[in-house]
């Protein structure tokens, strides 16, 4: 556990250092998954699908604040989407319109939440999303986390409503292509018990974070990963779709596992020195429960040197044949601390033989 801790503090310790060049960095990564991921999904315009518009969009993002990044994702996904059917480019436009208005009047810090999503589906890890927004946000999250997933479930209507669209003018088409997406929203089963899924799991976590009592983060995320899979299991038994079971419970429990090296690194309580503390004002009484951060203390580098005489035996065995003078000399030097004088041997003292 020690070196846990230590490799942590070199990690804050590096990134408080290199932070502001860190960050752009792993902005920029974000960016280009999320620009490439929308290509891969939507890929009508071979020109928005080039490594230099990747690349583009990725650099300007990455020293963008991340309410422009998701704003940036949206035109993408109108363009590459325009590029099939200008029609249902507007329909996308005014969806993530709406969707982008809601977003950043609630909580537009929280824009990766927004971004991320999409991504994390792929990977099989979007259980993380409710869980890791549960333990640093209040319920307010649950905003971005809804954006999110509409967001991924819009792009999967696209792909379907793009194979049906075509390129001409008639009303009727244009309403039926706008019924056709909106129900893929509005009737979506899979995706409106993944919201309130979402919605309870982050409820749960925040509500369990916030008791005072001992580990309290860590038993949030054991309640959060438990609550995932409690209530996706009651679904599919519901709807009878159980073939997703096993794929379910674990990409959940690796969802615990990664939120809880995100909780290590972000925040680490020493709960056997925790102090209770009770004072007043002119208004309220307080019971205050103080709980200390882990704190190690970095190991320093001690340094040696070594010179070309390593002990005096050693000195002695190379110096056998000079004098009595330079060996003298040269004990002398080997240990500069001490001051040893030396006196004629000849003249009969044997003080210099006994400290010998």
């Amino acid at each position: 556990m020690t070196q846990l801790l230590v490799f942590k503090e070199r990690v804050r310790t590096i990134y408080q250092k290199y932070g502001s060049y860190i960050e752009p960095f792993m902005k920029f990564i974000l960016a280009f998954v999320v620009f490439k991921l929308i290509n891969s999904n939507l890929p009508y315009d071979e020109r928005l699908g080039s490594l230099m518009i990747l690349f583009g969009l990725s650099a300007v993002s990455a020293f963008m604040p991340t309410v422009m990044m998701v704003f940036l994702a949206g035109i993408y996904t109108v363009a590459s989407v325009y590029a099939v059917s200008p029609f249902l480019s507007i329909i996308v436009l005014i969806v993530l319109l709406i969707l982008y208005v809601i977003f950043i009047r609630v909580s537009p810090k929280f824009g990766y939440v927004v971004l991320g999503v999409p991504v994390l589906y792929l990977l099989n890890l979007h259980y993380i999303v409710p869980i890791l927004m549960g333990l640093v946000a209040t319920p307010l999250a649950i905003v971005p986390v809804t954006c999110g997933v509409i967001v991924h479930y819009l792009i999967m209507n696209i792909q379907t409503a793009a194979l049906a669209t075509n390129s001409t003018a008639n009303v009727d088409d244009i309403l039926v292509l706008y019924k056709q997406v909106m129900d893929g929203l509005v009737s979506n089963k899979a995706m409106l018990l993944t919201l309130v899924i979402f919605a309870i799991v982050l409820v749960i976590t925040y509500l369990i974070r916030c008791l005072a009592v001992d580990h309290a983060f860590e038993l949030s995320i054991i309640c959060g990963g438990a609550s995932t899979i409690l209530f996706y299991l009651i679904v599919d038994f519901v709807l009878g779709s159980t073939a997703q079971i096993l794929k379910m419970i674990v990409g959940t429990i690796l969802s615990c596992i990664i939120v809880y090296i995100i909780q290590f690194f972000r925040l680490t309580l020493e709960y056997s020195r925790v102090e209770h503390v009770q004072f007043e004002d002119d208004h309220y009484y307080y019971y205050v429960k103080a709980v200390p951060k882990v704190k190690v203390t970095m190991p320093e580098k001690s340094e040696k040197r070594f010179t070309k005489n390593h002990s005096e035996e050693e000195l002695f065995e190379e110096a056998e044949e000079d004098s009595f003078e330079e060996k003298s000399e040269k004990l002398r030097l080997h240990t500069p601390e001490e001051e040893v004088s030396f006196e004629n041997k000849e003249a009969g003292n044997t003080d210099f033989d006994e400290e010998q």
